[in-house]
């Protein structure tokens, strides 16, 4: 699978701004799928764009990895933040990761963060508010 931002993503990105993904500490990815990797490079996109650093709060990491449900043991599954947790930019993120990614991937907002996976299980989520 390759994933590729729909050329709506695609827009001249700010100039002068470093991208900045931030990784907290107990994060671990045991293998980095395309998935994982796709999610990153559209965040990474929208940090630059909004000036705003994403931190990557879980990965293959965590309790969730361990429940059967989860997808986050395979790699498959990733949470975010924004940096200075403000509804609206985290509510921003979610958006730009829903339009950006292919349909296959879920993109949930949840409370506190927003979640991603590429699966075929849930389909595609209804349109962000």
């Amino acid at each position: 699978m390759v994933v590729v931002l729909r050329a709506d993503a695609e827009r001249e990105p700010a100039r002068g701004r470093l991208t900045v993904l931030r990784f907290r500490t107990e994060v671990r990815i045991g293998f980095p799928t395309e998935t994982i990797v796709g999610v990153l490079q559209a965040a990474a996109l929208w940090s630059l764009r909004s000036g705003v650093d994403v931190e990557i709060v879980s990965v293959n990491d965590g309790a969730e990895a361990l429940l059967p449900t989860s997808l986050h043991g395979y790699d498959l599954a990733i949470d975010l933040v924004t940096m200075g947790d403000q509804a609206f930019q985290l509510a921003a993120l979610h958006l730009f990761l829903w339009k950006s990614l292919p349909a296959s991937f879920t993109v949930q907002l949840e409370g506190d963060h927003v979640h991603v996976e590429a699966n075929g299980r849930t389909g595609r989520a209804a349109r962000p508010r």
